[in-house]
């Protein structure tokens, strides 16, 4: 990730595509690992995972992918999560 940009509108948006750079638009199309790894554990009635990797608050990595994470580095605000809300 080179550039990250909130509030932008659709004539921002389109000078941008019309660039010859690569560009990425963050869309919820997976889920957090924790999250699947939870959801799989309770459905096969197994006991749920813990935690693997540094856990900021107790249920960030079910909350939020890893590019949310980046983002919210970047930007000092969380995203919405895509297992908490209803986006997508």
């Amino acid at each position: 990730m080179e550039d990250l940009r909130t509030g932008v509108g659709d004539d921002e948006i389109a000078a941008l595509i019309g660039g010859e750079a690569p560009l990425g638009i963050d869309c919820p199309f997976g889920w957090p690992e924790a999250f699947i790894d939870a959801v799989s554990a309770h459905h096969e009635g197994r006991r749920l995972p813990t935690a693997a990797g540094p856990v900021v608050s107790p249920l960030r990595n079910h909350r939020l992918r890893a590019t949310d994470r980046h983002v919210a580095e970047t930007i000092g605000r969380s995203p919405l999560s895509v297992s908490q809300t209803a986006s997508g």
